[in-house]
């Protein structure tokens, strides 16, 4: 969304802000917009009546009488509270934001041409199941049924003047490639390592390829020495830690939370065919993701593996109409893919792709082509759209286990949990069989080694399932440890894991565990990098001569609060550590090698401590010292929560005649924790005010006990709505900042009782 801001301040859009307030009547016209929650709607393509109860926070219970008319409400509520989301997604997708925005999105769009989503979806249509297909036009007929009724449409697209294209099942199909792709890009940090190792060498490509001792795996080594059995959080407790007797599930995943609407709707959806299940959707797909169906519950955190491999090929006669690649075997063609991108205000811009058997051509020089190679390129587009439906109609852990095996090229960790006392793990990523190179580094074209032999089958992905310890966990982690059957390289984040595993074990030590020991663990704001690197950072404010500071940090807990000032003492010297571990030799691009801090620190080598600078031999403490310096340099004395905040803004807001017009922003409010806490805060340090501005953490978080399935919670950042004229646009927030559970019960009497609303869906006639 901060791409949206961007091309909306490009617009220049405050007098056509002013022009439509005056023309439209301003909030009353715009406000007719808001989804409707209650009467009764006649919708061409229902085969008989669907009813809609809501609750207080917008949140809706669908009843149908087939999974068709299910669906088709579905597409018609996601419509109703998010179709300008719906609408960029659809359109960043494709490479179509030029229609909207301008010059200014053409090079976004042309990016997104050659990556070719939009193509490989076209081409593998052919291909779709017809229950797949059927499904998705029952979504899409859903979507459309509000579009063709909606007057006036919601205040973005009034704002920019444009109308809603109708949904097709390619639109589906492609937000689906789309969001695997998306969940890559969330933890992936090949082009920054690329620039690392160039510099760097052999030192940093061995820290990145290390197993790390220190932090847990996601699969326990019993298992994955056997069965074969990262930034997000989710966990499950066998039934005999619990104190009901009955598996626990808890899920956190961490995605945006400083722009609106945030990506999950949360629905329950409910067919006299069969189907059940409540939990969160994505807009623009047509099933539950995360959640339960009475049955089973199902919660994902993205898989840092790594699943896009980069080539250096030799091409020849680039430039003219029929270029061809070498290759081991000999040459090869090239695909010349021409495309037009239409610009809004412009002429039309064309654009040439070069395609190799392996992927796009990323950049030439001279006639030595980088060519990317993604493994969403070796399944059918549409395995995403269809592996979410197939989800909710898991009933135990191996038809769950190839269903989230199924999805493409989707690279998630899986948890479940199952009513009967089941808990398990399953690695949904496909894992390339490769010889063993260096992942985060070109390989040559015309290496054999090189090249993918496949992926790993069935039998032998990562999963796990009722484990000894009693619980499994998974935090964008490493999955597996030392004695791997084979390497899984990836861009893990394993600090949170150390914090997690610590909790869990002591819980599952100490007594039974509960619903409610599941939510404060993941509000625990107790930092797995703090208390590994506290006792660093105190003894380098000692050896600064600040007294007070080391004794400061020495007695403090490692817990990010608002309150604390030990933590912005820590924060600031954190954030000064990769500067100070890696400008000798990256100059102005160290921040490119931030993700290797941790590993640099636990380098028994010390390969990155010394400063090549100087004459002398550094020493981590050196590194620690220098940082230090810079922290207590810095107003460390403030309260955290002053310096660290959080800022929820509708693109629009960037705008200011429309954020005052309409009330498009949230906050600030003081935010704990960093992206070490299971409470997590994923910041931008402004070196300026010298403040952290939060830009991503939890976006929604579940609690379920098995023993009780109307005692489900789950709550998310923001609100239901993405209008911000809706009672639901922000009314999750603060109590989902302050850890305040929302009941999502299962049964038709407890969902009846927390009914404020109803809706009902009607044939004609």
């Amino acid at each position: 969304m901060r791409l949206l801001v961007r091309l909306l301040l490009g617009l220049g859009l405050v007098a056509a802000v002013l022009a439509a307030s005056a023309w439209f009547g301003g909030r009353a016209y715009l406000r007719r917009s808001v989804a409707q929650h209650e009467g009764t709607v006649t919708l061409a393509g229902l085969s008989a009546p669907v009813e809609v109860l809501f609750d207080a926070r917008g949140v809706p219970q669908v009843y149908a009488k087939t999974d068709a008319d299910l669906r088709f409400a579905l597409g018609w509520l996601h419509a109703s509270e998010r179709l300008f989301q719906m609408e960029l997604t659809r359109r960043m997708a494709r490479g179509e934001l030029s229609e909207l925005f301008g010059a200014i999105a053409a090079d976004l769009d042309a990016e997104q041409r050659r990556l070719g989503f939009a193509r490989q979806n076209a081409r593998d249509l052919a291909t779709m199941e017809p229950a797949v297909r059927a499904s998705l036009e029952q979504y899409v007929a859903g979507v459309n049924a509000w579009i063709a009724q909606a007057r006036p449409l919601p205040p973005e697209f009034v704002i920019l003047g444009t109308g809603a294209r109708p949904w097709t099942v390619e639109d589906v199909s492609v937000v689906g490639l789309y969001q695997s792709w998306f969940a890559l890009t969330l933890m992936d940090r090949g082009a920054d390592y690329r620039a690392v190792f160039e510099r760097l060498g052999g030192d940093a490509g061995r820290l990145a390829n290390a197993v790390q001792a220190w932090s847990p795996a996601a699969v326990p080594p019993a298992i994955a020495a056997t069965r074969m059995t990262k930034a997000s959080n989710s966990w499950v407790v066998a039934p005999a830690h619990s104190a009901s007797g009955a598996a626990l599930h808890a899920s956190d995943p961490h995605l945006e939370l400083s722009s609106a609407p945030g990506l999950w709707y949360v629905v329950g959806l409910h067919s006299e065919q069969g189907t059940d299940a409540v939990g969160v959707t994505a807009p623009g797909l047509p099933a539950v993701s995360m959640g339960h169906n009475g049955t089973v519950s199902f919660a994902f955190t993205v898989a840092p593996v790594d699943l896009v491999d980069d080539y250096t090929e030799i091409l020849d006669g680039a430039d003219g109409p029929s270029p061809r690649v070498r290759t081991a075997d000999g040459w090869a063609p090239v695909a010349v893919e021409v495309d037009t991108i239409r610009i809004k205000g412009a002429e039309p811009r064309i654009t040439r792709v070069l395609r190799t058997p392996r992927g796009p051509v990323l950049s030439m020089r001279g006639d030595t082509a980088l060519v990317m190679h993604w493994a969403g390129y070796d399944f059918p587009a549409w395995k995403v759209a269809a592996g979410v439906n197939s989800l909710m109609t898991a009933r135990d852990f191996d038809g769950f286990r190839r269903v989230v095996t199924d999805f493409g090229a989707l690279s998630v960790n899986w948890t479940f949990a199952d009513r009967v006392g089941h808990i398990g793990y399953v690695l949904g990523a496909p894992v390339p069989v490769r010889d063993g190179y260096d992942t985060f580094v070109p390989q040559p074209g015309t290496d054999p080694r090189a090249q993918w032999r496949g992926y790993r089958p069935l039998a032998e992905r990562p999963a796990a399932l009722d484990p000894a310890q009693g619980w499994l966990a998974t935090t964008n982690d490493q999955v597996f440890g030392p004695g791997a059957p084979y390497a899984l390289p990836g861009y893990y984040h394993l600090t949170r894991k150390l914090r997690i595993a610590a909790i869990l074990d002591s819980l599952t030590r100490a007594g039974r565990v509960t619903p409610v020991m599941m939510t404060a663990a993941q509000m625990d704001l107790t930092s797995g990098n703090a208390l590994r690197w506290k006792a660093l950072a105190a003894d380098a404010a000692a050896a600064r001569g600040d007294v007070r500071a080391a004794a400061l940090l020495r007695a403090w807990d490692g817990r990010l609060v608002p309150a604390d000032t030990a933590a912005t003492l820590w924060a600031y010297w954190w954030q000064a550590v990769p500067r100070a571990l890696f400008e000798d030799e990256l100059g102005a691009d160290w921040a490119k090698a931030r993700e290797l801090t941790v590993a640099a620190l636990s380098d028994s080598a010390d390969a990155f401590a010394d400063d090549i600078r100087t004459p002398a031999r550094e020493t981590r403490a050196d590194v620690a010292a220098r940082a230090m310096a810079v922290a207590l340099a810095a107003p460390w004395q403030r309260p955290f929560g002053e310096v660290q905040t959080l800022t929820v803004k509708h693109p629009l807001a960037m705008v200011a005649a429309l954020d005052t017009w309409l009330g498009l922003t949230r906050g600030p409010v003081p935010i704990g924790g960093d992206d070490a806490t299971l409470d997590a805060a994923f910041t931008r340090f402004d070196s300026t005010t010298m403040t952290l501005h939060d830009e991503a953490g939890p976006s929604m978080r579940f609690v379920l006990d098995w023993a009780d399935v109307d005692g489900f919670t789950l709550s998310r950042h923001l609100g239901q709505s993405g209008n911000p004229l809706s009672p639901h646009f922000a009314d999750f927030l603060e109590p989902h900042l302050a850890g305040e559970p929302w009941p999502l019960p299962f049964t038709r009497a407890r969902v009846e009782a927390r009914t404020v609303s109803r809706l009902r869906m009607v044939p004609p006639g």
